[in-house]
Order: C-alpha cells, then structure tokens, then sequence
C-alpha cells in the first residue's frame, strides 16, 4: 500500500489513475531518476544526460517523467503551489510513471541514494511489476548494471563495447 504525503487542505491535486491519463509517452521508454542530496544530479542535469551527453537514450525515445505530460505543462498547477502541494503531486506523479512503465526502463542514480528518496517507492513498484522485463541502474558515467532481469544490448558489438567499459583494469599485476 502507496502512502501520499498530504496535501494542502482544499488542494484538487489529482489520483494516480488521472495522473497516469495524462501520462502519454510510450511506457517503454521511460528513464527514472533519483536526485543526489547535494543538489548536482537533478533534473535539469538529468534531461543534459539523456538528451546531450548520452544521446543514445534520447535516440531510441526514452523520456523523463517531466517530458511525459499532454500537455506538457500539466504539472505546473501543482507544482506551482510549492511545498506540501508540489511534494504530493511529485510522489503521485512518480508512482503513476513507475506504475505504467513496461519492458526495459533506466535509472540514473548518483552514488548514495538518500534513505528517505523517492526512487525506493519506485524500484519496489518497478520490481514487483509483471510488465517491467528490466531494470537498468546508470550511473554518471553511463556504466550500466541490471537490477531486475538484464541488460539488453541493440546489437553484439554493444555488448562486447559494454563488458570492455565495464572491466577493472586500473590495478597493477
């Protein structure tokens, strides 16, 4: 069972299911974030990786909670109001995007995901779910590493390019 931090009294802040109505990208290509406690990986940050510094998943149409919306500034109601308002329609938001996801689905996650983070709701929901085949962890770097199924890989090359990144050969013999 999800609980919703409450909003401010007299607040229309909508159900997960209306959320998810205006939800309107493929759900096959969503891309999770969790944002550092620092502040230097948020959203803007994460929007540079997905759509400048890593184009690959900007290619194949992977998109941010944020890029999902019809209209496109759906959100801003909510989010507006700031405080209690803005963190519910945020948390209901991001269950409905975990909620509707399918198949593979990327998470940019910096190196210590804060206890109380959001993302933790997501993953339980994004693992427990029957049409999320794969759960890939990215780190800043954009090493991968499958925390639910694996890593699906476009072609042999991606994958043999993959596992070279992916070697330890920093230490000495």
């Amino acid at each position: 069972m999800r609980v919703l931090p409450p909003a401010s009294p007299g607040s229309d802040i909508p159900s997960v299911a209306e959320i998810k109505q205006a939800i309107t990208a493929d759900p096959r290509y969503f891309f999770f974030y969790a944002g550092s406690g620092d502040g230097t990986i948020n959203a803007d940050w994460v929007l540079h990786f997905i759509h400048e510094g890593h184009r690959e998943y900007s290619a194949k149409g992977y998109k941010m909670l944020n890029e999902c919306f019809t209209p496109i500034d759906y959100r801003v109601r909510w989010v507006a109001q700031g405080g209690p308002t803005a963190t519910t329609f945020w948390t209901a938001a991001r269950v409905a995007f975990a909620e509707k996801a399918e198949g593979t689905v990327y998470v940019l996650l910096p190196p210590n995901v804060a206890v109380n983070s959001i993302w933790h709701l997501e993953k339980s929901i994004l693992m427990a779910s029957p049409t999320v085949q794969n759960i890939v962890e990215v780190d800043i770097y954009n090493n991968k590493k499958a925390l639910k199924g694996s890593i699906p890989y476009e072609s042999p090359e991606d994958e043999v390019a993959w596992r070279f990144q992916s070697l330890d050969i920093s230490s000495e013999r």
